[in-house]
């Protein structure tokens, strides 16, 4: 009976509620004129927050005019070159504005934005680590044309399997090597082996540009790995670490460090950047010297020819305008205290020889298996502590929010970094 009563009470009121819809909604109406005053009051008020607010409010007229320019172009590009749908059978070649970067590369270099893009100026390019700038192709053809340079790996790299697990070095050596023995595609190569790399390129499958190719996939990350989001962030860090090992042999050799540098300059400038500051130190900055085989344990040459080269570039038509660079001093986090400690003080009398160049000290590796800021801390704080005794400015550059962590380790990086005085 209770049932019924509810039943013919919700009949009712949905009969009531039925008579009261009349009418069409109304552009005019004196609401919906409310709700988009009040829309577009919040939308100035967002702006106001935003981090470019002021230097927008400063613009000459003729930077806000290239800005509406700009901004036509772009949105021109995004209803007319990157909305292209595709059937389901060749989904692949769809386009979108804000597809993944290693799917859009190719087709951003085809657009009016980017060439508007290139030829801008961009001051300056932050945070970089150096072996991930190294133009691959450009010091591996220096290399093969280098007397002396030899490569050695792991295992033969005689199946797609061993291309993908094999890990390779590269050196300088003094000696003359046969060039009649197995190279690291033959079958019969013994591992570590070093081997001319002349010889090597030269009978790799596919020739020279099959050899070129190979070492980009040990030195990159391939597109289509980047892709593959089942991996995991673990398994994405290991394969991302893999490729420094070989970058970081590759610039040893003091003939190939200063093409290298030159050549960095240089793109640097052709991307409108006249000020780089590089992730470098702990884990790098070993030299062999022009003739040498042994790596030179003077710690200073290293960035004596950085410095140098530097100098040189600055020299040229070409780097006339190129301001210079600074090294944030980087170590890996997965060391321990001892080795992390030594480093430090390594870091502290190379900003006593070099003031101007270290810019700050800085934890590189994957945060989530490395050790956490809690445990560095003893480090951490005594590297401080140095820094005032010493009247050093090495501030730290922390990565903020990289990780995601509720109730762990990992959760208090803000706060730790505030305490320790970091920029982030």
């Amino acid at each position: 009976m209770r049932l019924l009563s509810i039943l013919g009470v919700a009949t009712l009121s949905l009969s009531a509620s039925a008579a009261l819809v009349e009418g069409e909604p109304d552009v005019n109406s004196t609401l919906v004129q409310q709700h988009l005053r009040d829309r577009q009051k919040l939308i100035t008020l967002e702006k106001t927050h935003r981090q470019d607010h002021l230097f927008r409010q400063n613009l000459s007229p003729t930077a806000r005019e290239a800005d509406k320019i700009v901004e036509a172009i772009r949105q021109y590009e995004i209803d007319n070159y990157w909305r292209i749908p595709a059937p389901p059978q060749d989904a692949e070649e769809e386009q979108f504005a804000g597809e993944m970067f290693p799917r859009a590369r190719d087709r951003i270099a085809n657009t009016t934005l980017w060439q508007v893009v290139r030829r801008m100026p961009k001051g300056s390019l932050l945070h970089a680590h150096l072996s991930a700038m190294l133009p691959y192709e450009k010091v591996v053809r220096t290399i093969l044309d280098t007397e002396g340079m030899v490569i050695s790996a792991s295992q033969p790299i005689d199946s797609e399997e061993a291309r993908f697990n094999a890990s390779i070095t590269f050196a300088h050596v003094n000696t003359t090597l046969p060039t009649n023995e197995t190279s690291i595609s033959d079958s019969h190569y013994v591992p570590d082996t070093q081997v001319p790399i002349k010889q090597a390129a030269d009978s790799f499958p596919g020739g020279v540009e099959g050899f070129l190719d190979f070492i980009k996939e040990k030195t990159t990350v391939p597109p289509e790995e980047s892709q593959r989001h089942e991996l995991g962030v673990d398994e994405v860090w290991r394969r991302f670490q893999a490729c420094f090992g070989p970058a970081d042999t590759l610039i040893q050799y003091e003939p190939v460090v200063r093409v290298f540098y030159k050549q960095l300059f240089t793109d640097l400038v052709n991307d409108g950047i006249n000020w780089v500051e590089i992730r470098s130190g702990g884990s790098s900055g070993k030299l062999v010297h022009d003739g040498d085989e042994d790596i030179d344990p003077d710690l200073d040459v290293w960035w004596d020819v950085l410095l140098d080269e530097v100098n040189k570039f600055k020299a040229t038509e070409k780097g006339q305008n190129f301001w210079g660079v600074r090294v944030i001093w980087s170590d890996a986090r997965g060391k321990d205290r001892a080795k992390i400690t030594r480093s430090m003080k390594i870091a502290l009398e190379r900003k006593q020889k070099f003031p101007e160049l270290f810019s700050g000290y800085d934890l590189v590796a994957q945060e989530d298996l490395g050790r956490p800021l809690s445990d560095l801390a003893p480090e951490l704080v005594w590297f401080r502590e140095q820094t005032e005794k010493l009247n050093l400015t090495i501030p730290y550059f922390f990565h903020a929010g990289e990780t995601l962590g509720d109730g762990n380790s990992k959760e208090p990086l803000q706060t730790q970094y505030t305490l320790l005085y970091s920029v982030y």
